[in-house]
């Protein structure tokens, strides 16, 4: 989306360059102090993803996570009994938000949410990881840790209490 017509807050997700001088050694970097750190923006904030599976020209704005949020929805996999059921649409439905950052879906809507197209939910997904440094080592990781693979929802309309599409719904 061009510069002069992007939404206020509204990032644009931008890969970063790749270098063979990454990470850069200590002596190259100008280091932060504590008050420096905490003096920085905020790191949670939107970005655009277009969904053309769902129309042309369509789209979502997905949340982009503070550290707090992010461990919100890990906390919220690590309690479920099935833990990676359903995983692209809880995933989806803890980034896909308004400009406002408040969240579209509910727990209550992940079950029909993974009824959308498959394809229409991995570019969310892939854009969601992206945005969140929630790399495929990590899914892997927490599949690991949290006893086994991917499996297939039951599709009931009654939740967990814990498939909350975390973080934080009331978008603060």
């Amino acid at each position: 989306m061009p510069e002069e017509t992007r939404k206020p807050g509204v990032s644009r997700m931008v890969e970063p360059p790749a270098s063979q001088n990454y990470p850069p050694d200590q002596e190259q970097l100008e280091l932060l102090s504590r008050e420096e750190i905490l003096a920085t923006p905020m790191g949670a904030g939107v970005a655009a993803v277009p969904v053309p599976e769902w129309g042309a020209r369509k789209g979502v704005l997905i949340r982009i996570w503070d550290g707090r949020e992010r461990d919100a929805f890990e906390g919220s996999i690590a309690e479920r009994k099935d833990r990676m059921a359903n995983f692209r649409a809880r995933l989806c439905a803890a980034v896909i938000c308004d400009d406002q950052r408040r969240l579209l879906f509910t727990a209550e809507d992940v079950s029909d949410l993974g009824k959308k197209s498959a394809a229409a939910l991995d570019r969310i997904f892939s854009a969601a990881t992206r945005a969140n440094a929630l790399s495929s080592r990590d899914v892997e990781e927490m599949e690991k840790n949290l006893g086994g693979g991917p499996s297939v929802d039951s599709g009931s309309s009654s939740p967990a209490a814990s498939e909350c599409p975390s973080p934080d719904a009331s978008g603060k």
